[in-house]
């Protein structure tokens, strides 16, 4: 082997030595100072960062209860500063905020009483609130407020999808042989002096109040089965009629 193989190798040997002995240092110093910071606790700035004994982390106060408690707003972006909530009335709030300073985009979770939905969960994009996870469970969409809490989900707005699934009870009670079939004489008074069919709301009430999908759906089969029996009754009556008109046709003849 010749003196400049030798060399090469030698050299090789080195740098990897010189390497090891980096890695080692570094290990050591890490391993050192988390044993530094552990043992004796951050030293605290004010009420900035603080790890009491218990090993908690806590940012904004000095008595943190989990392993991370942060006593305000916790920002992600490019490392801006953030300088006030997403709602600008509400300066107490919690805010998860995401983009450039004041961009409008976040999670909140509103404290005082006088905020839009206390104890809530809001998320905004440019300003508005565009989705609100009330403290009672119900999900709002474009709308910060409800007329009628009932509904567990209240869009602003339209709402379009492939399918829509509503329980229902059917209306196979029609074709029981208890059941009573107004007779078209009832219904056609019913027609005129409330100018809607029996059982379906009006017009005003629809407007007032909405309409149940489910039990819309229930009460239009209801109809749909009354008008067939009303059919098969009318067809009954018309072979009837058939079957006497030819009576008297042979009567005749």
């Amino acid at each position: 082997m010749g003196i400049k193989n030798l060399k090469v190798i030698a050299t090789k040997f080195i740098t990897q030595q010189q390497n090891n002995m980096k890695k080692t240092t570094l290990f050591l110093s890490l391993f050192l100072s988390a044993h530094f910071l552990f043992a004796q606790g951050w030293t605290v700035s004010g009420t900035n960062i603080y790890v009491p004994n218990s090993q908690n982390v806590g940012i904004g106060t000095s008595t943190p209860a989990t392993k991370v408690t942060v006593n305000g707003g916790l920002r992600i972006d490019d490392g801006a500063t953030f300088t006030g909530a997403v709602n600008s009335t509400i300066t107490t709030t919690p805010w998860l905020s995401f983009g450039p300073p004041n961009s409008g985009e976040g999670i909140g979770s509103p404290r005082t009483t006088d905020a839009v939905n206390q104890w809530g969960l809001n998320f905004y994009t440019g300003y508005a609130m565009r989705l609100c996870l009330t403290n009672t469970g119900s999900v709002l969409i474009n709308k910060a407020t409800q007329t009628n809490t009932a509904y567990k989900l209240d869009v602003a707005g339209i709402i379009r999808g492939d399918k829509v699934v509503v329980n229902s009870t059917g209306a196979d009670f029609v074709f029981d042989s208890t059941y009573q079939l107004p007779s078209l004489r009832i219904v056609e008074a019913f027609i005129k002096k409330n100018h809607h069919l029996p059982g379906i709301d009006s017009a005003g009430l629809m407007q007032k109040n909405g309409l149940d999908i489910g039990d819309n759906q229930t009460l239009l089969l209801q109809k749909v089965e009354e008008l067939t029996l009303y059919l098969l009754e009318i067809k009954k009556e018309n072979e009837d009629l058939k079957k006497r008109l030819g009576e008297l046709e042979n009567t005749i003849k």
